[in-house]
């Protein structure tokens, strides 16, 4: 990974650049349309920083392109998926080493799902060391934004 100082630089450069065509537009846009558009175009600077070398630079790249309808419809249809993994559950047997493993793997599972949720990209990882290792990458490059954020903020 590159040092920090040259990832802001080219994440500033990548944001100005896309955040160019939002400042430059005729339309007026509310303050909460005005917030979702500098926050895709901090979201697609970050991911075209990385050059889709990540999976949630992928992700983001991804889900910029494909049309908000069908992110509902694959939200909708993972929710189904999850639901009926939860309904196929057995239940563990009342010894009371099986019911900490039980809830010890109940635990790392519910974890692992919040994980997933929070990476883009993640829920279609299966593998916890990748998605352990995209989480460290995407938390990187979140600060990475934070602080361009910041400094473009204390710019007056």
């Amino acid at each position: 990974m590159p040092n920090p100082i040259n990832l802001k630089r080219i994440f500033l450069k990548k944001w100005i650049m896309g955040l160019n065509p939002i400042t430059f537009s005729n339309t007026t846009m509310n303050f909460l349309e005005r917030k979702k558009a500098i926050k895709a175009s901090s979201d697609l600077a970050m991911a075209a920083t990385r050059n889709g070398a990540t999976r949630w630079s992928r992700a983001i790249i991804a889900k910029s392109i494909q049309a908000p309808t069908e992110a509902k419809l694959r939200r909708k249809t993972t929710l189904h998926k999850i639901g009926r993994k939860l309904a196929r559950r057995h239940t563990h047997s009342s010894r009371s080493r099986s019911v900490a493993r039980s809830v010890a793997k109940r635990l790392v599972q519910k974890r692992t799902k919040v994980l997933r949720s929070l990476v883009p990209g993640g829920e279609f990882m299966e593998d916890e060391a990748l998605l352990i290792d995209e989480a460290l990458d995407y938390i990187s490059f979140l600060r990475v934004q934070v602080d361009g954020m910041r400094f473009l903020a204390n710019c007056k």
